[in-house]
């Protein structure tokens, strides 16, 4: 009995089946190595992965610049800054004045040099606490005061000195200077006489800012000019009740313009 032969021909087994040509079955596909029968498209698939590419650096960037903007906001921060306290004096201004009493105070220098010409930088310390020295002073030598303005409100000045009774009378050149080694822009302040008629002089009142230095020269500019002043218990440091009657240098503070003249 002899087998019909092969054919490889396809027959349909029903006329309702749906016949799909052969080009037109889907291959199978390897994608990393696994086979895959799901048809993928290349444009589309390189266009999702290039946006989350993109996403992902800008989602960087962005972070990046945060974490820099926040270090830069707290080392700012961190920065040392001024204590800023508010004045005790606010609204001080807007009280009557008493005319009848005026507020003042008297301060002492804090401390002494000399120097010769102007060689300001080379100023030598003269004064100790509890020391007896004596300010010299006179001719190419100078002398430099130093005074500190305490915060009491009372911001009007004036400059005081007491001198000894023997003296012969001589004038006193000041001049206020803007630091402790700044001659160049020095004020003039005025000329005091000093002698046997003039054992205390005082000059015009001027602006003494609370908390601040204020550095007078004193020159007697004459080449025979000898000035000595006790310095003894004439100082901030060891001022007391005794002090007005010794010779010596103070400022006095005020409240007001005409107060030194009540």
């Amino acid at each position: 009995m002899r087998m019909p032969p092969f054919s490889s021909r396809y027959e349909p087994l029903s006329t309702n089946e749906d016949v799909v040509p052969p080009h037109q079955v889907s291959q199978p596909r390897w994608i990393h190595g696994v086979c895959s029968i799901f048809p993928t498209s290349g444009a589309p698939h390189r266009q999702g992965w290039n946006f989350f590419v993109a996403a992902c650096l800008v989602s960087f960037v962005v972070s990046a610049v945060n974490i820099t903007l926040v270090s830069l906001s707290t080392s700012f921060h961190a920065l040392p800054k001024p204590q800023i306290t508010p004045s005790v004096y606010i609204g001080l201004e807007n009280l009557p004045r008493n005319t009848v009493r005026c507020r003042s105070r008297m301060t002492f220098p804090r401390s002494f040099y000399t120097f010769r010409d102007d060689k300001i930088h080379a100023k030598t310390l003269v004064h100790a606490p509890d020391d007896r020295t004596t300010l010299n002073f006179g001719g190419r030598t100078s002398a430099l005061i130093d005074f500190y303005v305490p915060d009491y409100g009372l911001e009007n000045c004036t400059f005081t000195a007491k001198f000894l009774d023997d003296m012969i009378q001589r004038h006193l050149e000041i001049y206020m200077l803007q630091g402790p080694d700044n001659i160049q822009d020095r004020e003039s302040f005025g000329t005091l006489t000093l002698g046997p008629s003039h054992k205390e002089n005082t000059t015009d009142v001027f602006h003494c800012p609370s908390r601040t230095h204020i550095f007078l020269q004193l020159r007697c500019p004459s080449s025979d000019c000898r000035i000595q002043f006790p310095l003894e218990g004439v100082t901030s440091m060891t001022a007391s009740a005794e002090s007005l009657g010794k010779t010596g240098f103070r400022i006095v503070q005020y409240e007001a313009l005409g107060c030194p003249h009540h």
